[in-house]
């Protein structure tokens, strides 16, 4: 007797023999499930239900909805000058009038360069008034060389440099911080809208 081995090729279960597998122990895991709960429905206790009178009356409908509405005017709202806001005078949706404070932004920024400005001023007569001392000497420095510079006891280089600086003197202004003085005060009303 003679015994051939041969050898075949190994091949993986397909797909529809290992699915049939599959299924079979998913199934007998279902009905081992489904015997245990069948046996326990029956042991559950009764639902207690309340039980009221009926009667006949009218019910109020209620509806919640989302949504958005726009005012028949609406305004935009623009701050003349920047900085903190500290209170709103006003409720969302209330009625506003003409000149009614809406809103009021930190003055101090305002104080402070009002404080400024007025510091600038007095800085600026204190050169006007030392301008107008420099421009009397000069009047006088003319007056003083004209006389001389004609009976030569002075020079006429003298006479020229005195004249000159009394002309630059009286076309130069000084007042150059006035204006700013002068618009401080219009921002710190600014900051009350």
């Amino acid at each position: 007797m003679v015994f051939r081995i041969t050898s075949a090729p190994f091949h993986l279960p397909t797909a529809g023999a290992l699915s049939a597998v599959l299924l079979a122990f998913g199934m007998s895991l279902f009905c081992i499930g489904c015997g245990e709960k069948n046996a326990e429905a029956g042991k559950r206790p009764a639902v207690d239900v309340e039980v009221v009178q009926v009667e006949q009356k009218d019910v109020p409908i209620y509806g919640e909805w989302i949504g958005t509405l726009d005012g028949l005017v609406d305004a935009d709202v623009k701050a003349q000058v920047t900085g903190y806001l500290l209170k709103q005078a006003y409720v969302e949706g209330s009625l506003v009038k003409k000149g009614q404070l809406l809103f009021q932004i930190d003055p101090r920024p305002f104080e402070a360069a009002l404080d400024q400005s007025k510091a600038q001023l007095v800085q600026a007569q204190a050169q006007l008034a030392n301008a107008e001392a420099t421009q009397l000497q000069a009047e006088l420095n003319v007056n003083k060389y004209t006389p001389l510079a004609q009976e030569q006891a002075a020079s006429q280089q003298d006479l020229d440099n005195a004249v000159i600086l009394l002309g630059s003197l009286r076309r130069s202004t000084v007042l150059s911080g006035r204006p700013s003085f002068r618009s401080a005060p219009s921002s710190i009303r600014a900051a009350q809208l």
